[in-house]
């Protein structure tokens, strides 16, 4: 499997207070087949590790994805429901398609139930690409992540090449072998 993802995070505070501030900031991930690699260009740091193969993106692997799992393996782990559509929420306006929704909750006994509540996933149907992850911690905290712009591509544009070049772009950056990590 190779797989390129280039997240334009924009961050924010919300509030009047003088800690309110707005940033910017993007990180590459690239799976090439036998590397997982993450580029933090504000770090200057470009980290890879080597994948034991694809059950490392399996669920209980090291690197989980949203794709691809077996539904065996996932109704394993999980009790799986169907959300309903957002009626409001913004991040389905983006997609000319009807989204799916599914919730995940880990089963008792999972290694998913020592820290997490619930996952909710939103997939757009035209792509069937996840656009909007929400996780629950077991302590009630929560991790939203929502992708807006969404491309996929056979081959990468010239414009893109740079971005998931593995070679470090100029001086300054450390290249780390992460694998033992």
């Amino acid at each position: 499997m190779k797989l390129a993802v280039l997240f334009q995070f924009r961050r924010e505070l919300v509030g009047d207070s003088e800690d309110a501030f707005e940033y910017f900031d993007q990180e590459a991930y690239i799976i090439d087949g036998s590397r997982f690699i993450e580029r933090d260009d504000d770090e200057k740091l470009i980290i890879t590790r080597t994948l034991d193969g694809p059950a490392d993106m399996q669920l209980g692997g090291r690197f989980p994805l949203p794709i691809g799992q077996k539904q065996d393996d996932v109704n394993a782990r999980f009790i799986v429901s169907m959300l309903d559509a957002p009626q409001t929420d913004s991040s389905s306006k983006a997609h000319s398609r009807k989204p799916v929704g599914l919730r995940l909750v880990p089963k008792p006994g999972t290694p998913e139930a020592e820290d997490w509540s619930s996952f909710e996933l939103w997939y757009d149907t035209s792509n069937w690409l996840p656009f909007d992850v929400k996780a629950i911690k077991a302590n009630g905290d929560e991790r939203r992540i929502r992708l807006t712009d969404l491309k996929t591509y056979k081959s990468l544009p010239e414009k893109h090449l740079a971005v998931f070049s593995l070679d470090p772009p100029g001086d300054g950056w450390v290249v780390k072998d992460g694998t033992t990590q």
